[in-house]
């Protein structure tokens, strides 16, 4: 039961963490956020095939990962505008 009531506070996080990005998003990030909150699993981590067709269901991957990327570019910038820091990170090892 711990477990399982850990990986509802670390999913609850990510949500929340998702939230505040979407405060500092333009209208088109802060709906792709919203949408991509609803992939979070329950560590909190999310998938990149689950993010790309989720945030860019139109594009292929290979133009969704560079959309991906220009909108980490985006909400770095934000968050420094902001007085923030921000770390989102695409973890290589997952190639899903």
């Amino acid at each position: 039961m711990a477990e399982h009531s850990n990986g509802i506070r670390e999913r609850a996080q990510a949500v929340r963490g998702l939230g505040r990005l979407a405060g500092l998003a333009g209208a088109a990030d802060s709906q792709r956020l919203a949408r991509l909150a609803s992939e979070a699993c329950p560590d909190g981590r999310i998938r990149l095939s689950g993010a790309l067709q989720c945030m860019f269901p139109d594009l292929s991957r290979e133009d969704a990962l560079t959309a991906l990327r220009q909108m980490r570019k985006r909400l770095r910038g934000a968050a420094a505008a902001a007085g923030l820091d921000l770390l989102l990170e695409v973890d290589a090892a997952q190639l899903t």
